[in-house]
């Protein structure tokens, strides 16, 4: 019976270890495709081809 409390702390310690593994892969699951699109837009997006102004400023780019 002594055993019961060191026993039930130590499946309480994997649990939760089990737990932050599925979260971490979870989060590493979403966080790829977003990488990947954001990596596409820096490599494909000219900021040249935008026009124009947002909420009042102007969005025309300059090289200087």
């Amino acid at each position: 019976m002594r055993f019961f409390g060191p026993a039930r702390e130590h499946f309480k310690t994997l649990y939760v270890q089990w737990e932050i593994i599925n979260i971490s892969r979870a989060v590493l699951y979403g966080a790829m495709p977003a990488l990947a699109i954001a990596c596409y837009m820096m490599l494909e997006f000219d900021p040249a081809k935008v026009t124009g102004a947002a909420f009042g400023v102007s969005t025309a780019y300059s090289s200087h």
